[in-house]
């Protein structure tokens, strides 16, 4: 594969990711380095029941050191393979 279909297929990773744990019924912030977001989900008073620091993860690819000791975890996303041909509206 190529580095600009590894790009589409990273960047179409976060954005189903992202749909995916929205539908979940998680908060997303994205972060910096070490990780993608974290993710938060509260229960219906408004307390944390979920938190933690995700990295979105497509085909083979597995989290870094540095991202393992930042405290990601790997969040995967599997995507059809036509779409790595395809550059994402962002």
């Amino acid at each position: 594969m190529g580095m600009k279909e590894n790009r589409n297929q990273g960047r179409w990773g976060e954005l189903i990711g992202h749909d995916q744990l929205v539908i979940q019924g998680y908060e997303i912030k994205k972060t910096g380095k070490g990780s993608d977001a974290r993710i938060v989900k509260m229960d219906i008073n408004g307390d944390i029941v979920e938190e933690k620091l995700i990295d979105y993860k497509t085909g083979d690819a597995e989290l870094s050191e540095y991202q393992e000791e930042c405290g990601a975890e790997e969040y995967r996303v599997e995507l059809p393979p036509f779409l790595r041909r395809f550059t994402p509206p962002f």
